[in-house]
């Protein structure tokens, strides 16, 4: 099925523990959105919690997050105020990176109260060599092409 996440509430922390029931069945979270008109798929940020809070993400078993990197040089991200647990043994990241992407470092997740933990499983492993883990942001790194002419 399909789950939604929006509003507000009442309670003065937010935890979100993503898991799923099976290597078949992927609990899936993703950032951006799909064009209606068109199906394409749109960058976005999700943000969870806020800077008054005890927050807290967690990607348990089975678990995946979907990002992009477009071509206009901007990228999905998963934005916390608080923690993220990736401490799980079969965590997902599935990035698709557009075919000609702007040189650059993009953050794919930030989150102000550490990052604890990797993903066990990349979608591919060129993407994995290019994955840089800070204290509290998982960027990805692309490198400028050097042309030189004589």
């Amino acid at each position: 099925g399909t789950g939604f996440l929006g509003g507000s509430s009442a309670y003065p922390n937010y935890y979100l523990l993503v898991k799923g029931s099976s290597s078949s069945s992927l609990a899936t979270v993703t950032p951006g959105s799909i064009d209606a008109t068109t199906g394409e798929s749109l960058i976005g940020t999700l943000s969870v919690g806020s800077d008054s809070a005890n927050n807290a993400v967690t990607f348990g078993n089975y678990s995946k997050l979907v990002l992009q990197i477009g071509r206009s040089g901007l990228s999905d991200c998963l934005q916390i105020a608080g923690t993220l647990d990736l401490s799980s043994t079969s965590d997902t990241l599935d990035l698709t990176v557009a075919k000609t992407p702007k040189a650059g470092v993009y953050t794919l997740v930030k989150a102000s109260g550490g990052i604890q933990g990797k993903f066990n499983i990349v979608s591919d492993p060129l993407i994995s060599r290019h994955l840089s883990y800070s204290g509290t942001t998982l960027d990805f790194i692309i490198a400028p092409t050097l042309i030189l002419t004589r």
